[in-house]
């Protein structure tokens, strides 16, 4: 369980693109989406309890953001809240994008203990978007936590090649 949590708190979700092969958010809110978006910055900076009334004002906007759920269950300390988020996010994955819902289905597989699952789900996000940063963050982040530290490098290596800018691979 304690790379469970690494591998979650280590995940930023910021999905913006139009093009085919990037990811997207999945919301019918722009308020819901540009909360989102700041809960994802403060998590990017570490800042999990400063994203929660993002996170909630998101979910209270767009009762079906599916996302934004599951990064709320990443700031609950009990185990059952987390679940109960998780499959709140899974449920309502069924009408998100093919990328949102193999971010869904990895985490959820994580938080169960079913690691080879995981990376299934994570590897076929990556094919599907092999140019999103975001993509190759959560399998980079995924072989961080099982403390496989060559693969992971590689697809961290591939993500600042792809985005410079991007602080989270650093």
């Amino acid at each position: 369980m304690k790379n469970l949590s690494v591998i979650l708190f280590l995940l930023p979700f910021v999905f913006l693109a139009c093009q085919d092969d990037q990811l997207t958010v999945t919301t019918k809110s722009e308020l819901a989406l540009q909360n989102f978006l700041k809960a994802n910055e403060l998590f990017e900076k570490v800042n999990y309890q400063d994203a929660i009334p993002y996170l909630e004002t998101a979910i209270k906007e767009d009762s079906s953001f599916a996302l934004a759920y599951l990064l709320l269950a990443q700031t609950r300390p009990s185990v059952t809240e987390r679940y109960a988020l998780i499959e709140k996010a899974k449920k309502l994955s069924e009408h998100t994008s093919k990328g949102e819902r193999l971010i869904i289905l990895g985490y959820e597989a994580g938080a169960f203990g079913y690691s080879k699952k995981q990376e299934q789900y994570f590897q076929e996000l990556v094919e599907a978007y092999p140019k999103d940063e975001q993509a190759l963050l959560h399998l980079a982040n995924f072989y961080f936590g099982q403390r496989e530290f060559d693969k992971a490098l590689v697809y961290y290596k591939r993500i600042v090649q792809i985005n410079p800018n991007f602080s989270v691979p650093y």
